[in-house]
Parts: C-alpha cells; sequence; structure tokens
C-alpha cells in the first residue's frame, strides 16, 4: 500500500520511463491542473443540482485528463471547476467512475498510513492517515443515485478527492515533520517562478541553543539553500543596507516578522506588502497566534497588508479566515497559516487587487510573551491555564510554580479534568498524576520539563521524586 501513492509522482526517478508521447499527453495534462499556490485548491466546491449534458462532458474530460497524466483519482476543483464532482480509476484495466454530490457515510476505525502524492502538489510525497474501509454515497454524472462501499487504495483516492472538494490538501493531515520537508520542495519551485526573489534580508547570525552556538536565522537557511541572493546587515536602515535593496531593483518589498521596525526612506520609495498571521485590525502586534488561542478565539486568519508607519495598520489587500481548532497549538496552527499566507501573498502579487482600510472597531493588540504570560496561575480557570499551553507550545513552553516558590517546571501539555480539591490551591501530586488546582477544577500536566532537565511525562518525573518541593 505505502508503494502505491494517490495521483502521481511527478520526481522523475519514480516515474516509469515514457514513450515521446504518452510524455507529451502527461505534460499537456498537467497543465491543465491547478497548482499549489492556486486560490481554487483552498475553496470549497458548490453542491451539482442540475444534471445535464454539461455535466456528462465535464466528468469525461476531467477523467481523460487524469487518464493522461497518469494519475488515479482527480478533483474537480483541480481543472478549475467548482463542482463537487470527482473521478478515479484504481485498476488499470476499469472504467472511470465519476461521483458527484459525495457524502461519507460511514468510514472504519481502522486506519493505515500510507504515502499520497498529489497532481496539484508536484514532488510531494507524504505520510497520511486514512480509514482503510469507507462507505460513500452520492450520484453519478447522469444523476442516479450511488452507495459505493471502498476499501485500501480504493477507500483512499475517494478520502483524497474528496478531501480536495472542500479546499483540503495533503500537507493539512500529515506529521508536522513531513510537511515541513513538504513546504521545503514547494519553495524551491516557486524559487524558479516569476515570484523569484531578487533579494532576501534577514536578521543576523546569532547564539543559540544551550552552546550558545552562533547560527543564521531559518530565513538565511532556506535563503542559501535556495540560491537566492542573501543580505543580513545589523542595521536594517543603513545607508549600504538601503543601497544593496536599491540595486535589486525590486517591485514591491515583502516583510513577514522582520522584527525590526520598518521607517523612512523605505515607506515612501517601495509599496511593500506586510504578511499578518491574524484577521486585522484583531491583533496588531507582535503575538497574534499566540493570543488568539490564549484568548479562546474561533478562529484567526491572515491578512496582507500595505505595511505602514502604524503598528499593522496598513490598508488591506486580501484576508481569509482559518478556523482554530480545539486541538491546535502554536505549531499546528502556524503551519496552516503559513500555508495560506503564501497563496494569499501570490494572489496579491498576481491579481493586484485594491486595498481597503481597516476598520477602526474590533482593534486589539498581540503584545509581546513574557514571563508572566508563561506563568499558569492557579486562581484563573482551568480551560484558560489549558489554552496558554497549547499557544507557547511548541517554541516558549508555559511553566508552573512548584512548591517554595523558587523554582518552575515546564509545561509542555496539559488537560483538564473535574477532580479539583482546592480552587486555587496550585500544584499537587496524586499518584503518577500531576494536578494543578485552578480557580474551578483541575488541570492534569502531563509532559512536563524539570528545571535543567528534558522534556518527559509528568508520569515519569514524579516517579523520580519524593515531593514536588
Amino acid at each position: 500500500m505505502a508503494d502505491d501513492p494517490v495521483e502521481v509522482l511527478e520526481d522523475e526517478e519514480r516515474t516509469p520511463a515514457l514513450d515521446p508521447e504518452t510524455r507529451a499527453r502527461r505534460d499537456a495534462a498537467l497543465r491543465m491542473v491547478r497548482k499549489y499556490g492556486d486560490p481554487v485548491l483552498r475553496s470549497r466546491a458548490l453542491a451539482v443540482d442540475r444534471f445535464d449534458e454539461r455535466l456528462v462532458d465535464e466528468a469525461r474530460r476531467m477523467g481523460q485528463v487524469m487518464h493522461d497524466a497518469l494519475g488515479i483519482g482527480l478533483a474537480a476543483t483541480q481543472v478549475g471547476v467548482m463542482h463537487r464532482v470527482l473521478v478515479y480509476r484504481v485498476e488499470a484495466d476499469a472504467p472511470v467512475a465519476a461521483l458527484v454530490n459525495p457524502q461519507l457515510e460511514w468510514s472504519s476505525e481502522e486506519t493505515e498510513i500510507a504515502e499520497e502524492g498529489c497532481l496539484s502538489l508536484p514532488g510531494v510525497l507524504v505520510e497520511v492517515e486514512r480509514p482503510v474501509h469507507v462507505r460513500v454515497r452520492g450520484h453519478d454524472e447522469r444523476g442516479d443515485a450511488l452507495t459505493i462501499e471502498a476499501s485500501g487504495l480504493a477507500a483512499r483516492v475517494i478520502q483524497h478527492e474528496m478531501d480536495h472538494l472542500d479546499g483540503v490538501l495533503i500537507l493539512d493531515r500529515t506529521p508536522r515533520d513531513q510537511r515541513k520537508q513538504a513546504m521545503k520542495v514547494l519553495r524551491e519551485r516557486l524559487a524558479d517562478s516569476p515570484h523569484r526573489p531578487a533579494l532576501v534580508v534577514t536578521r543576523p547570525d546569532r547564539p543559540r541553543g544551550r552552546g550558545r552556538r552562533l547560527l543564521p536565522p531559518p530565513v538565511a537557511e532556506a535563503a542559501r539553500s535556495l540560491g537566492l541572493d542573501l543580505l543580513q546587515p545589523e542595521a536594517l536602515h543603513a545607508p549600504e543596507t538601503l543601497a544593496a535593496i536599491a540595486a535589486a531593483r525590486p517591485d514591491a518589498l515583502v516583510v513577514c516578522a522582520y522584527g525590526a521596525l520598518v521607517k523612512e526612506p523605505l515607506l515612501s520609495d517601495y509599496e511593500i506588502l506586510n504578511v499578518h498571521p491574524s484577521l486585522l485590525p484583531r491583533w496588531r502586534g507582535a503575538a497574534p497566534i499566540e493570543r488568539a488561542i490564549m484568548a479562546g478565539d474561533i478562529d484567526t486568519g491572515m491578512s496582507i497588508i500595505r505595511l505602514t508607519a502604524g503598528l499593522d495598520a496598513g490598508p488591506i489587500a486580501l484576508q481569509e479566515p482559518e478556523p482554530i481548532r480545539p486541538d491546535d497549538d502554536f505549531g499546528s496552527l502556524a503551519g496552516r497559516l503559513e500555508d495560506l499566507g503564501a497563496r494569499l501573498l501570490v494572489r496579491v502579487m498576481d491579481e493586484r487587487p485594491p486595498f481597503a482600510e481597516q476598520p477602526e472597531d474590533g482593534v486589539t493588540y498581540a503584545e509581546k510573551i513574557t514571563a508572566g504570560d508563561r506563568t499558569l496561575d492557579p486562581a484563573r480557570p482551568a480551560v484558560e491555564l489549558e489554552r496558554v499551553v497549547r499557544a507557547l507550545r511548541p517554541h516558549i513552553g508555559a511553566r508552573a510554580e512548584l512548591p517554595g516558590g523558587d523554582e518552575f517546571v515546564g509545561v509542555w501539555a496539559a488537560t483538564v479534568v473535574a477532580d479539583g480539591a482546592a480552587p486555587g490551591a496550585g500544584l499537587r501530586r496524586d499518584g503518577e498524576r500531576l494536578l494543578l488546582d485552578t480557580a474551578d477544577a483541575a488541570l492534569e500536566l502531563t509532559e512536563v520539563q524539570p528545571p535543567g532537565g528534558r522534556r518527559m511525562p509528568a508520569a515519569e518525573w514524579l516517579r523520580g521524586r519524593r515531593s514536588l518541593g
């Protein structure tokens, strides 16, 4: 199963040798498929309410594109059609099947992890966990009702294509490390596109880690790996820095979490686009993702704005929401927002939409995270503290004060439980459980980091201690 990726792999090393005619047909078909960065791939398709010959022809054309591209599944959104239609063919000698308005009726508890590729994500191959068996109902292209019970590869293909119809990509369903590698592949391809940066400007190398070794920022590492011109000035507005930017002759400057104030003459000399991870005007400032999770917001998003002298106050070109899931932490949410921001930025550069001033109502500020923000205050409700833990994972970390008040234990995972004993009393031990009594319940700390130690399950840490103080 792991050797049968969904759709097609476009790595030359993994694609069988093709005769010239087959390769030409495949290349022509792939040019018809929308690629990563196209906003249609993140759009939810509309239900089909009219079954006619045009729909039959639409399904036939999709089947032909899938066949010529050497794929085994294709969703309508991948060819720019906003209909809830997919086609698939798992067995080479089977006819192409069309499924219109598919709805998942049932899926098995048994799941399987297998590699999937995607025509819309060329060069990307990631592991995705899906149910092994599914039952799906819908219609064929002529309107006849269907109920399909599928297993194995067929079930995987149908689920993959149904994801496309909801704007979901395999990047959203793969582990974080594989997603990072996939994004690296996509960045490499973007670097060879019309939007290739003429110059990358980022902060200087700084001491990092326990050994305080001088290391480059991630942006510098990415620029070097992509062969992009790189500048790491100590002062952004120094004359030599301004001269280097001018020499690159940019059409626009793009700023994302640079970490220093951009001011004149850059603000007047260039159009500067700022990629900001919130639905402005909510959460202007340094820590918008953390503050959105901490506040219990049900969604956040990305905004592409024109940079002005005011803090994240410039007019908005494009903005799109992103739901905050109940189990989201900073890492999972930031990963999706990175994807969303890249897509919106490409749209702004391609489409040049008009800018609209931000409303004056609804302005909030995402202040920088402090030591006080990290500390779990037992006088607060447990649900708020659980959100703090998720908001600061995996990059900063929350902490709880140990009895005695001289030390803190890092907190990386926690869950609200109902057996609080003494509201606001603080940290206590319950067998192999580590509990923080809060204002209304208890918060079980499930993964901790003792002072000077490594991250570990709380039960493991407790087994090595007679007392908490």
